[in-house]
């Protein structure tokens, strides 16, 4: 067995645990893991990957044994036990794991209840064995009292009946069986002394002859023993040998005869079977003439049926392309209109500016000659002041009514991106399209032709728009000129004619407004119609393709039917001519396997005759053996009876 390196054992468990699906095969490869470490003498590891193993497979009791192999070999003899008496729970089958642990308690001084527990269960289960007999013997000499536990006694037991005898006598005889009882006691104590020493020589001989296999006194006696157990030992391996060949002879005669059966049960059925296979051939053959003709008339139906899906799909194609290319086309104009529009917006907003820095440029001039003249006319002041204020209020309105008229500009731009993202799915959506597209495309014209209107109407706005602008201009140009000539009346004119051009504007955006939401949630309505048709379409167009994937698998099940069918018929005439062959060297065989057979059931009679001649010899020297076992047990026990 190969010694593998720390390094490479960690690099083979990285690798299995990386290529592990689940935490579960990670966890059942822990104990094939812990093994590997276990080899290694890393309890640790191998400690750690057993535990894992154990928490997925909780009953293994291969497991809890290795698990109290590892204890074992750490010394932990409790928590070995423990383990190993868990393994036996779980397999109680395991006969020499309930010796290997009475040997664990016993070498380790366990003089408790379980010790025993486990020598008498190794006893029941090898009844008559010396493993057992030493356990006993390790047992009864953990068992022993001490020398100063005899002496103990011993004092303890002479003492007070010396005492109680000696207190009815005079004190001579007190003295006199002092000093008795003193040299008694000596002599006690110089025999339990020498009683230890033998007991201890004793004990050392003994294991020195359990260690040895009960070896004999003399060195002739030794000899004659190894040379016995060697010839027992290539006795064992010979009958080992000669049961095994036995056993392969007994086989091979067995798979010989069953063999002879089978071939003439087999030659009597081929023999039959050739006359239904001849039979059962020539009416398959008819069969699949039949099938064959079926099979290429409805190849020929699916193949018409396919070129006219074909020709079907490439018109859908070309009147898709070409009703795509219109809505292109439709498209392309309605976003140069679009441009124009956010153009047109632009100059607007650039004319705003322009009006404002013109704005203030005038109003700057007006605030240089109100300075002039409130030197000149003081009463005038306030009213000035009061017409500066409304200005004031004017701006703030109509800049807050431009950034309402920004606002909505922004959110038709929005409305027109989605617009444009919805003609986007629109066009995805149209490849799908194969029916009903013509009252789609009418649809699609409507909706176009309301587009054109709302953007003709925001056209007018706009022109009306700028109508108003041209107007604002023409009177701020008139009002700079009659400014300079009469300011203070002027002034009031043109606030009144301000106020008049917001109002309009403002039911103007109202207007706009309520047109544009009409608009738009007509143009969500058509929309919303349109998904449900493209839906409509799309489950439609998937039907189709369902129907044909399963016609071309269908195809293909005819083709692969076909392939087979040729093949079994090949396959067919093979094996006749394969069984005619076979049934010729059948016929050679059997005749040679008879000569065979008589020649090798002659040599295993002699063969069988030899080996029941040597198991009589090995009988004989294993009674012989026993009973010089025997006889040495006896004199063992005797010179411990008379110790």
């Amino acid at each position: 067995m190969l010694r593998r390196s720390k390094a490479e054992v960690e690099c083979y468990v990285a690798s299995v645990q990386a290529s592990a699906a689940s935490q579960r095969e990670k966890s059942l490869k822990g104990f094939q893991f812990a093994k590997l470490y276990f080899e290694l003498k890393e309890y640790e590891l191998a400690k750690r990957y057993v535990s894992t193993y154990l928490s997925v497979q909780k009953r293994d009791p291969r497991a809890h044994r290795f698990l109290g192999q590892i204890y074992e070999a750490e010394d932990n003899i409790e928590k070995a036990f423990g383990c190993y008496r868990r393994s036996v729970e779980l397999n109680p089958m395991q006969k020499d794991l309930v010796l290997k642990i009475a040997e664990l308690l016993c070498n380790n001084a366990v003089t408790d209840e379980r010790a025993k527990y486990w020598v008498e269960k190794s006893a029941k289960l090898f009844p008559g064995s010396p493993a057992v007999y030493k356990l006993k013997e390790q047992l009864l000499d953990c068992k022993a009292p001490s020398l100063a536990e005899l002496h103990k006694y011993d004092v303890d037991n002479t003492l007070p009946s010396h005492l109680g005898k000696s207190q009815s006598n005079s004190e001579l005889e007190v003295a006199h069986q002092n000093l008795q009882h003193e040299t008694k006691m000596s002599q006690l104590r110089e025999t339990l002394r020498k009683m230890t020493d033998e007991n201890n020589e004793l004990r050392s001989s003994l294991n020195s002859l359990r260690e040895n296999n009960e070896l004999l006194k003399t060195q002739q006696h030794e000899t004659k023993m190894s040379q016995l157990r060697e010839t027992l030992r290539k006795m064992t391996d010979e009958n080992k040998q000669h049961e095994t060949k036995m056993s392969q002879l007994r086989e091979t005669l067995r798979k010989m005869t069953d063999e002879n059966n089978e071939l003439r049960s087999s030659l009597n059925s081929l023999r039959e079977n050739n006359e239904l296979l001849k039979t059962q051939h020539e009416t398959k053959m008819s069969q699949l003439r039949e099938t064959l003709r079926k099979m290429t008339d409805e190849n020929n139906e699916l193949r018409s049926s396919l070129n006219s899906l074909r020709e079907n799909n490439e018109l859908l194609k070309t009147q898709h392309e070409t009703k795509m290319s219109q809505l292109r086309e439709t498209l392309r104009k309605m976003t140069d209109e679009n441009n124009e529009l956010r153009s047109s917006l632009n100059s607007l907003r650039e004319n705003n500016e322009l009006l404002k820095t013109q704005h203030e440029t005038k109003m700057s001039q007006l605030r240089e000659t109100l300075r002039k003249m409130t030197d000149e006319n003081n009463e005038l002041r306030s009213s000035l002041n009061s017409l500066r204020e409304n200005n004031e209020l004017l701006k703030t309105q109509h800049e807050t009514k431009m950034s309402q008229l920004r606002e909505t500009l922004r959110k038709m731009t929005d409305e027109n991106n989605e617009l444009r993202s919805s003609l986007n799915s629109l066009r995805e959506n149209n490849e799908l399209l194969k029916t009903q597209h013509e009252t789609k495309m009418s649809q699609l014209r409507e909706t176009l032709r309301k587009m054109t209107d709302e953007n003709n109407e925001l056209r007018s706005s706009l022109n009306s728009l700028r109508e108003n602008n041209e107007l604002l201009k023409t009177q701020q140009h008139g009002t700079k000129r009659s400014q300079l000539r009469q300011p203070f009346r002027k002034m009031t004119d043109e606030n009144n004619e301000l106020r008049s051009s917001l109002n309009s504007l403002r039911e103007n955006n109202e207007l706009l407004k309520t047109q544009h939401e009409t608009k738009m949630s007509q143009l969500r309505e058509t929309l919303r119609k349109m998904t449900d048709e493209n839906k409509q379409h799309e489950t439609k167009m998937s039907q189709l393709r369902e129907t044909l994937r399963k016609m071309t698998d269908e195809n293909k099940q005819h083709e692969t039917k076909m392939s087979q069918l040729r093949e079994t018929l090949r396959k067919m005439t093979d094996e006749n001519n394969e069984l005619r062959s076979s049934l010729n060297s059948l016929r050679e065989n059997n005749e040679l396997l008879k000569t065979q057979h008589e020649t090798k059931m002659s040599q295993l009679r002699e063969t069988l005759r030899k080996m029941t001649d040597e198991n009589n010899e090995l009988r004989s020297s294993l009674n012989s053996l026993r009973e010089n076992i025997e006889f040495l047990k006896t004199q063992a026990r005797l010179i411990i009876s008379c110790y």
